[in-house]
């Protein structure tokens, strides 16, 4: 992780760049490949660059390093990072609470990995260090049970249904059945693209 000053060097190569250091340092944690990939987005986007855009852009195309990362890093390590994840900013807990939210044996290594690799700030008094990072994480990345998969069998199953009654009322004839049933795979709902729970 570079210190402020580092990271404001950093910064400082590109015009205006220097009105989003705050908002860049959060994003980023100080982190010297994300902040050096926003950075490089910002100035490639030219004056009226958006910060928001940028960001939303980037957030898409940083998700298969942080995935990466995450696989480098093991579940262990994870755990501990997921931890950290649910302390509130600004708050801090006793290496004994985070121990256990984290159910792990032994807390040093860990913080010290994530410490080396920027993502979060001094092992000592561990926080998360930038929310790029943290947000793809908690969305994709916890440890833990897989998250529910959606019935989407029912609602699509529905939607057949209307869409084959409409075209008996309105007396559209066998052509929009034809392509209704096209669409919904002849009943099986199995529509491209969209998994049903008998894809699972």
């Amino acid at each position: 992780m570079l210190t402020e000053e580092e990271a404001g060097d950093l910064l400082s190569v590109a015009p205006g760049l220097q009105q989003f250091r705050d908002a860049l340092f959060r994003l980023t944690g100080r982190h010297p490949y994300l902040l050096h990939y926003l950075a490089e987005k910002m100035y490639e986007a030219g004056p009226e660059a958006s910060l928001r855009a940028v960001e939303l852009q980037s957030r898409r195309h940083l998700g298969d390093l942080f995935s990466r990362w995450k696989e480098t890093l093991g579940a262990k390590r994870c755990a501990v990072y997921q931890a950290l994840t649910a302390v509130p900013a600004g708050q801090f807990e006793t290496e004994e609470d985070l121990r256990q939210r984290a159910s792990v044996d032994e807390l040093s290594e860990p913080l010290r990995v994530w410490a080396f690799h920027g993502l979060i700030e001094d092992p000592d008094r561990p926080a998360v260090g930038g929310s790029l990072f943290r947000d793809w994480f908690r969305q994709n990345a916890s440890v833990g049970a897989a998250a529910p998969q959606p019935d989407l069998a029912g609602p699509i199953q529905a939607i057949h249904a209307r869409m084959l009654a409409d075209a008996t009322v309105h007396g559209k004839g066998r052509a929009l059945e034809e392509l209704v049933a096209a669409i919904f795979g002849g009943g099986d709902f199995g529509v491209r693209g969209v998994q049903t729970e008998r894809d699972y």
